[in-house]
């Protein structure tokens, strides 16, 4: 074979097993832990300007093992180098400078004995920072307190015996004791540019427990710099990009393929992240006899980083990072000058909204140009993941820094909604306007009076708010509250303050807001909560209500009252009904006043006891029959005497005799056997283990025949509000979900559409084959196409929707509840009201040819009719 054919085979055969399946790479040139010996040299890189990599030597005093729970750690005091030649100790931003002996990679500089003279470095063993790269998420973890360890063999450094040395997380305030060592980590450098003083301050305060060193830096033209990202040359983690800057910077330890792995210790030690990966820039060193450190700049964003782990970081070159964008308008209403600021933040869930919050007092900061008191207004709109965008107004006044005033309205939603209990909410772009200006807009509430002294069910009471502006004289509001003319007689409470003591203000009249249950609940919530420049009123009326899984029902009837009860026995809490006014005004309110109202009513309060529907009372005689069924005689147990003839009638003992002939003498009959036992049932409790057939029960506990029922389906919901059938189909809107099933006539069940609400009350086919749905507790009105697809048509004043009347021209006519107010919507959504009854819920609805709408009320059983020309009479 001649020479050119033996090499054109051999480099086919080296072809062939390079592709070869089972055979793994070639094996890292690690040198193993166990083989370090005290007194081994080694050389380390890093960069110490610009991008050029330097090596420089040093020399193994020796391991610590299991130090720091079960890693251990190599000690070395660096020989030469920049380190040594400008004395500045082992230097931040060396961390992740790899560390090798004998040619083979042994681990990375990751720790610093500041205060010292002697450059002495820790080295985390390059065994610990491989799973980093090759295992699953790594643990949660929080930073671990400051421990040590006595030495085996003492060390002699700076003339001096070391015998115990320590890691710590934050730097020492004071130099070690004699004897000590302490090792602080280099991973405490997070260098920032574009954020001022305070906003450095603030970032400081944020990352402190994480031993991290928030360091002020330049940036510019680096940005756009793209250096090789190979062992010993700059890395960085970034956690704000844009307008400001904010990066963890390090160097690279290892490079395999396009995956990377630096600086020997975590960053947050919070296992998968997605950080935006750099490389970076050194313009100098900082020589300190604390901690020196590298003045550096991130370069252009490489890939992402993807583990933070508790001794290494990884990541990969190419893929981008998902991050939060966020603009904030600044204006500045002193001087009519605004500026916009644009800036990515990743999305590291205990840091992020105090990020954003720490880039907003910066951007008010810098446009205003001073520190000063002053108002803010703050709006934020929040784009949510599947969600209409979330906004809301703040109006928030400092004494001393408006700027600092306005970081609170920012930071409060973002960590409301990225740590709920309730799973975190996607959110992809965050919008604040700041509008600030060096007034002080405050007021106090100083009193409240009122225009009558006796109230009676049904007055249009005013209270005048005697509110007192800062610097000016008092102001009197008048605050109106009318009263409901069915309102029981009993004492109201009242309060009046801000909407930022709103929530404080309802539980000092025994009347707290119910805890949201749910996601949405939280940010309708947050949504819906009054303004701090918004006065309310809360009257705690003497009617009962109930909240139920993070909603406010009031006002229920009976029967609703009894449904619930039977399926959420320890979910409802009593609660009382509310009327809310709120009246806008310039100032950012403070203060509280609460007083009782004593309201005169024919109507009698509700029983003590578990909560009952207002108005609900029996007449006294109908309370003596609770517990007995008069349409049966009572007869004593074991009372002798005949029994009744089969074709006896029943009804006789209820006639009046007839007349009686001349009187006969006839033999009394001889009693053959006992008179049947009676017992009496007569509460529907009574009843809760029973299984009816052919019978009903009413809510007094009488039974009564009923039609055969027969069962079609089984509905997965809790309760059953309502049913419309249309060509052989039913639909069934339900609780506690608000969902709406279709029945086939087969009984097959399928979800037909979700209201979002709690309840779908009330269901009616519109002429056209629409279906309608009213619901609670917002008092909506959905309409729904025959292949489930609806959209909201009506968002009524009402809490409940009970009923539906739906009208041949395709006008729909909703009875509501809380307040009782019947609506006519059209079939273009056009709405209006059709009459406002004296009643709490309008249950039931009827229409007549003549165009008479009938209405079934609570809680005092009346029926009023409604004329087309608006006028109302009970009938």
């Amino acid at each position: 074979m001649t020479h050119p054919l033996r090499t054109a085979c051999l480099l086919l055969g080296l072809v062939l097993l390079a592709n070869a399946p089972g055979l793994s790479e070639p094996p890292r040139a690690i040198y193993p832990l166990p083989e370090v010996r005290a007194g081994q040299r080694a050389v380390a890189k890093s960069v110490f300007r610009g991008t050029r990599i330097e090596s420089f030597h040093l020399e193994v005093l020796g391991v610590l093992h299991k130090f720091d729970g079960t890693r251990s750690i190599i000690l070395a005091r660096i020989l030469d180098g920049p380190v040594v030649t400008r004395k500045t100790g082992v230097i931040g931003g060396m961390s992740g400078s790899p560390v090798y002996i004998g040619g083979r990679l042994a681990g990375a500089i990751a720790l610093t004995w500041p205060w010292s003279k002697e450059p002495i470095a820790g080295i985390t063993p390059i065994e610990e920072m491989l799973p980093a790269l090759e295992e699953g998420p790594a643990a949660r973890g929080k930073p671990r307190p400051a421990g040590g360890r006595a030495l085996t063999e003492p060390l002699r450094l700076e003339g001096s015996v070391i015998t115990r040395v320590r890691v710590s997380p934050r730097p020492p305030t004071d130099p070690d004791p004699p004897g000590v060592m302490t090792l602080l980590p280099l991973g405490g450098f997070v260098q920032v540019s574009g954020f001022n003083s305070r906003g450095i301050e603030h970032l400081s305060e944020l990352l402190e427990p994480y031993g991290l060193q928030v360091i002020p830096g330049p940036s510019g033209a680096e940005a756009q710099m793209r250096p090789p990202l190979v062992p010993g040359a700059a890395l960085g983690a970034k956690l704000v990009g844009g307008d400001f800057d904010m990066t963890a910077l390090g160097t690279v330890t290892l490079v395999e393929g396009d995956r990377v792995l630096g600086f020997g210790h975590p960053i947050f030690q919070r296992g998968q992240v997605d950080l935006p990966m750099t490389g970076g820039y050194v313009h100098d060193i900082l020589p300190s006899l604390y901690v020196s450190n590298k003045i550096m700049a991130p370069t252009q964003v490489v890939g992402r980083v993807f583990r933070d782990h508790q001794s290494a970081i990884a990541g990969e070159v190419g893929p981008k990072s998902d991050l939060l964008p966020v603009s904030i308008e600044v204006t500045d209403n002193d001087f009519a000058q605004s500026r916009e600021f644009n800036i990515e933040v990743v999305r590291v869930r205990d840091l992020m909204p105090s990020l954003v919050a720490a880039s907003v007092m910066t951007a008010v900061d810098e446009t205003r140009g001073r520190i000063a008191r002053g108002t803010a207004r703050v709006s934020i709109e929040i784009d949510a993941e599947g969600r209409p965008p979330i906004r809301r107004q703040e109006f928030m006044y400092s004494d001393y820094d408006a700027a600092a005033a306005a970081s609170p309205a920012v930071l409060a939603p973002l960590a409301l909604f990225t740590d709920s209990p309730f799973g975190d909410l996607r959110i992809n772009r965050v919008r604040v306007r700041v509008e600030a200006e060096e007034v002080r807009d405050t007021a106090t509430i100083e009193r409240v009076t009122m225009s009558q002294s006796r109230v009676t069910a049904g007055d249009e009471v005013t209270f005048t708010v005697a509110i007192r502006p800062y610097g000016r004289d008092v102001v009197e509001v008048p605050v109106r509250l009318a009263l409901p003319p069915d309102l029981p007689r009993g004492q109201a409470r009242v309060v009046v303050a801000g909407g930022g003591d709103s929530d404080q203000a309802r539980a000092a009249i025994g009347a707290p807001r119910p805890r949201p249950v749910s996601l949405a609940q939280l940010i309708e919530r947050y949504a819906s909560d009054e303004q701090t420049s918004e006065l309310i009123v809360h009257a705690a009326l003497p009617r009962r209500g109930v909240s139920l899984l993070g909603e406010e029902l009031p006002d229920l009837p009976r029967s609703a009252l009894d449904a619930l009860r039977s399926i959420h026995p320890t979910d409802l809490r009593p609660s009382p009904s509310l009327l809310k006014v709120v009246v806008p005004t310039q100032w950012v309110l403070m203060g509280r006043q609460v007083l009782a109202l004593q309201v005169e009513s024919p109507i009698s309060p509700a029983r003590p006891g578990p909560p009952q529907p207002p108005g609900e009372e029996p007449p006294p005689e109908a309370e003596k029959e609770a517990r007995t069924f008069d349409h049966f005689p009572s007869v004593p147990v074991g009372q002798l005497g005949p029994a009744p003839p089969l074709d006896s009638d029943p009804l006789a003992a209820r006639r009046p005799p007839a007349p009686r002939g001349p009187e006969k003498e006839e033999e009394k009959p001889k009693p053959f056997t006992r008179a049947p036992a009676v017992w009496v049932r007569g509460d529907r409790s009574d009843y809760a283990e029973a299984k009816l057939q052919g019978v009903a029960i009413d809510q007094d506990g009488r039974l009564s025949l009923a039609p055969e029922s027969t069962d079609i389906a089984a509905l997965p919901s809790d309760i059953v509000w309502s049913v419309a059938a249309r060509n052989g189909v039913a639909y069934a809107g339900t609780g506690s979900e608000g969902l709406i099933y279709r029945v086939s006539q087969e009984g097959e069940v399928s979800e037909f559409f979700a209201t979002g609400e709690m309840n779908a009350h009330a269901l009616a086919f519109a002429a056209n084959g629409d279906l309608y749905a009213g619901t609670s507790p917002r008092g909506k009105l959905f309409r729904i196409t025959a292949d489930g697809s609806g959209e909201l048509v009506y968002d009524s004043e009402s809490t409940y929707l009970w009923c539906l009347a739906a009208a041949p021209d395709r006008t729909i006519y909703a009875g509501g509840g809380s307040p009782a107010k019947i609506y006519a919507v059209a079939s273009d959504g056009a709405a209006r009201v059709v009459a406002a009854l004296p009643a709490t819920n309008v249950l039931s609805l009827a229409l007549s040819k003549a165009g008479d709408l009938y209405a079934g009320t609570s809680d005092n059983g009346v029926v009023y009719r409604v004329r087309p020309d608006g006028s109302v009479s009970a009938i």
